[in-house]
């Protein structure tokens, strides 16, 4: 989580007495259709951030930190963050990531902003990272602790932290997979095929 979004929300609760309602938008994973339980050493996949807003209306902030449960399997997700379609400006979107190569930070704000920026007013891609499976094994990327976060423009005094969200399981397997026992047999079959045909064709010399 960013330092500044820790600020925005420990000063925005503190003015605040009653928490925004369940449930109201939603920021979800995606993999545009890949599997990722069957992805082999050196498969790359690119995975959305999607945001529906569910009639919330015009966002002044959004935030959210996809995180990894490991970083031993996919390759860092801040090596290459895009801001989504839905962005406005792309340099409104600030991107960080962990000295563990394990998350991915993304922050939409025009709050601190002097010149008047425009605000988000679509449902659709946040934000889009990209990660190469790197070793075997399994886990999950979802979203990290107090995230994501919002503010709506109508009601700019009373954040969003109650987002429903999702997480996606990855399963990794060595693209180096040792032949099957069935394999072997045919195999040697051939060779001993072969070793017949040698025998046979030195007795025939003689």
């Amino acid at each position: 989580m960013s330092c500044f979004r820790l600020m925005v929300c420990l000063l925005l609760a503190a003015l605040v007495s009653t928490p925004a309602s369940a449930g109201v938008m939603s920021l979800t994973l995606d993999s545009r259709g890949v599997d990722l339980n069957g992805l082999e050493v050196g498969n790359s996949v690119t995975i959305d951030v999607l945001l529906d807003r569910m009639g919330v209306g015009k966002l002044l902030d959004l935030g959210t930190t996809v995180t990894l449960s490991s970083s031993s399997h996919l390759s860092d997700p801040a090596v290459s963050p895009v801001a989504g379609v839905i962005i406005p400006d792309p340099f409104d979107v600030f991107f960080l990531g962990g000295s563990a190569n394990e998350f991915v930070d993304a922050q939409f704000s025009t709050i601190l902003s002097i010149a008047f920026e425009p605000e988000i007013n679509s449902d659709g891609v946040f934000f889009s990272f990209d990660l190469t499976a790197v070793a075997a094994g399994s886990g999950s990327i979802g979203f990290g602790p107090y995230s994501p976060f919002a503010i709506s423009a109508n009601n700019p005094l009373n954040p969003i932290f109650d987002i429903d969200t999702n997480a996606l399981n990855y399963t990794v397997t060595s693209s180096n997979a040792v032949p099957e026992p069935s394999s072997f047999m045919i195999f040697g079959c051939f060779g001993v095929a072969g070793l017949m045909r040698r025998r046979s064709k030195v007795s025939d010399s003689v």
